[in-house]
């Protein structure tokens, strides 16, 4: 946005004052000291003072015109760009949070917009959290995205690899593609890891560079090969003159991560990085230096990127995946320095990528069960392999048990006590967790349609019941089919008018008994509610 509003390419066809808008973005993790000081600079003050002398070529903004940016802000001119929310330190957002909202107060004229994940504003009291008016969500690729995307990207790597384009060159690239399509549908976890679009290069990466070969069908498996591809099989494969052929450099980056994810870092400046790579380079008494290791890495590994005179992984995923490795090397003496974190958001990945990289996974199981942790220590066991032992096991079923039935114990007392609108909202958290959204976010037709059957029947079962078979998920879908609809994973127009007409969806909601027959619950925008069509209803 940024680029777009300093380079004059916003839309010809926006309103004018959109147009001409000032784009100030602030990376907010650069500038959290003094925006955490007892009495920080207003807006204003800070873009004056630390803003615009840090843009590349600033001596040509000097000096700024006195009140110049208040101005700007007051007139409602400027569009602010807080970004990396979630990258200041837990214990200084609440401080960062109350001088963010205080500026929006004072300048509600201009637009603002902060990036962030969620978690990191929601889990604050309402004194200190961050307030947005609009809530918004960058999506994942859906199917139709993923097939264009992989379609694309194989004929551009057959194209430069041949030279031209032709029709043998498009023969090629369509077969690699869709071989590579019907292996991440074949695949639940490919499936997810593919809604990313880096992720997604990746494993076409790897796929093309292995033509026949299989996919590893586990996430922490397809990490360790990515890892193995970038730092090894791609240089030694295009007899690249590379450090990172002289040694392993996976335990070393591995120390970076683990160190990064301790400190709650996705971006590190380059000194601390130098600084940390030649510590764990001493250690192990290799001659490489940390310059030129780095430099190798980036430019040819690909693992680790440059921003903005900082450095991250490609993704965080491989932090995570790398500090995992990081204490499954030297678990015994490793794996306790994680059983701090079960209830932090930020290491969850780690620890479930370590589950799954382990040889004995019961000690960390058996941990999270002792602090309590049932669910989380359930999908440690989902992430591996490994044998664990029968009482272990049977202790964990016997618990998710309960833990299932606490879990539908509000729904299920709002439906007892004809609590239509309350048990609506609920349905809507239970299921929206389940696809692992946040509370906020909509449904995609994707979701809905591949939602797991267990919960769906559960939570059918308990509306059904508690309506005297007025509503519920399957209540609807009959509806659906009586008006001519198909269960065929489709929606179909006409069929969805009619329902819409007997529910009575298009007269609003209602939430009594007396709403006609199948108008709860309410999930779907109009004319696109998927569940109509799950096959396992």
């Amino acid at each position: 946005m940024a680029y777009r509003y300093g380079l004059g390419l916003v839309p010809e066809g926006m309103p004018k004052e959109v147009r001409k808008r000032v784009p100030i973005l602030i990376v907010l993790r650069k500038y959290r000291e003094q925006l955490c000081q007892a009495s920080p600079l207003s807006l204003p003050e800070f873009i004056t003072e630390h803003h615009i002398p840090s843009l590349p070529e600033s001596h040509q903004l000097q000096p700024v015109p006195s009140g110049w940016a208040k101005e700007v802000l007051q007139k409602g001119r400027a569009l602010v760009m807080f970004d990396g929310f979630d990258e200041v330190p837990k214990a200084e957002r609440p401080k960062v949070a109350r001088w963010m909202t205080e500026q929006m107060r004072q300048y509600g004229k201009s637009v603002f917009v902060v990036a962030s994940r969620p978690k990191a504003y929601k889990d604050k009291d309402s004194a200190d959290r961050l307030v947005m008016s609009m809530p918004m969500w960058v999506q994942p690729f859906d199917d139709e995205q993923r097939q264009n995307f992989v379609m694309s990207w194989y004929l551009c790597q057959e194209i430069l690899k041949a030279r031209r384009e032709g029709p043998e060159v498009r023969k090629v690239a369509r077969e690699g593609a869709q071989d590579l399509l019907q292996q991440i549908e074949a695949e639940a976890e490919l499936k997810d890891l593919a809604k990313n679009p880096l992720l997604l290069n990746m494993i076409a990466t790897f796929h093309r560079l292995y033509p026949g070969a299989a996919l590893p069908k586990r996430r922490v498996d397809l990490y360790g090969e990515i890892c193995a591809l970038q730092l090894k099989n791609r240089p030694r494969d295009r007899r690249l003159n590379t450090v990172l052929l002289e040694f392993d450099p996976q335990p070393v980056l591995e120390e970076v991560a683990f160190g990064m994810m301790q400190q709650t870092l996705k971006r590190i400046d380059e000194d601390a990085l130098l600084e940390a790579l030649q510590k764990e380079l001493s250690t192990l008494d290799e001659k490489v230096e940390a310059a030129d290791l780095l430099r190798e890495v980036v430019r040819i590994s690909q693992l680790i990127v440059e921003q903005e005179g900082e450095y991250e992984f490609a993704h965080l995923s491989f932090q995570e995946y790398l500090a995992a490795a990081y204490v499954a090397a030297e678990p015994q003496t490793r794996e306790p320095l994680l059983y701090g974190q079960f209830e932090q958001d930020w290491w969850k990945a780690t620890i479930l990528l370590y589950a799954g990289k382990t040889r004995k996974p019961s000690r960390l199981i058996r941990e999270a069960l002792r602090q309590g942790k049932t669910d989380f220590a359930y999908a440690c066991l989902q992430q591996t392999t490994k044998r664990v032992d029968a009482e272990l096991r049977a202790e964990l079923e016997s618990l998710m048990s309960q833990v299932k039935d606490a879990r539908y114990a509000d729904l299920e007392r709002y439906l007892k006590n004809g609590e239509w609108q309350a048990a609506d909202k609920e349905t809507y958290r239970l299921m929206i967790t389940e696809v692992d959204k946040e509370e906020g976010q909509l449904f995609s037709s994707s979701d809905l349609l591949n939602f797991p059957c267990e919960p769906l029947k559960v939570i059918d079962g308990m509306w059904v019941k508690y309506s005297g078979g007025r509503f519920g998920f399957s209540v609807q879908k009959e509806i659906y089919l009586a008006c001519g609809g198909a269960p065929d994973g489709k929606l179909h127009k006409e069929a969805l008018v009619m329902y819409y007409e007997m529910v009575g969806w298009d007269r609003g909601k209602k939430f009594d008994i007396s709403s006609p027959k199948g108008h709860l619950p309410r999930l779907g925008k109009k004319y696109g509610n998927s569940l109509l069509s799950h096959p396992d209803l």
